[in-house]
């Protein structure tokens, strides 16, 4: 098993793997582990929470699937691309489909999140917003590399193809401000 800093200096080094898209997923992954850190407290007024940490649980297993799927897929992009190969379009669109599949499990981590803002327990609100943090910074980089892609692939994202992600993490952002 890779020590979290060696992963560390493996992303900051020159390669493929991992990249931008392993990012997203590793912060995808921390949103979940936070939600599923404040679902496992005592929730207000006695609601339970079981079913959300489980969901919370489920998603960050799948965000760290999307780690390793992002980190194939970055490979065969870059071996790609040095090679001037024509599997160079193929290669970013199955890359792109990687970026779509992280967007998507942070739209289902938006649900998540409105449970926890209004049964959660007060004192971890900060952890909440923290979460939601990470899921709207996992899903712009997620949005970034969807859009590199798909122009590497010849297939540019118009305003129509951005305007749902962005506006999930328009409503990631605002739910990573804490109220009061």
């Amino acid at each position: 098993m890779e020590t979290f800093d060696a992963w560390l200096d493996r992303l900051a080094a020159p390669g493929p793997d991992p990249g931008g898209g392993a990012a997203a997923g590793v912060m995808l992954a921390l949103g979940s582990a936070l939600a599923a850190k404040v679902a496992a407290y005592p929730p207000a007024a006695g609601a339970d929470l079981g079913d959300v940490r489980a969901a919370a649980d489920a998603l960050r297993s799948r965000a760290l699937d999307l780690v390793a799927a992002d980190g194939a897929a970055s490979t065969r992009l870059v071996a790609a691309w040095r090679a001037g190969s024509a599997d160079l379009a193929p290669a970013a669109l199955a890359a792109a489909g990687t970026s779509d599949d992280l967007l998507r499990l942070a739209a289902e981590a938006e649900p998540l999140l409105a449970v926890l803002a209004a049964r959660g327990s007060a004192p971890l609100r900060a952890d909440v917003a923290a979460a939601a943090s990470a899921y709207a910074g996992g899903a712009r980089v997620a949005l970034v590399n969807l859009v590199g892609n798909l122009d590497l692939a010849g297939r540019p994202a118009g305003p129509r193809e951005r305007a749902r992600p962005e506006a999930l993490i328009a409503r990631l952002e605002e739910a990573s401000r804490i109220p009061g």
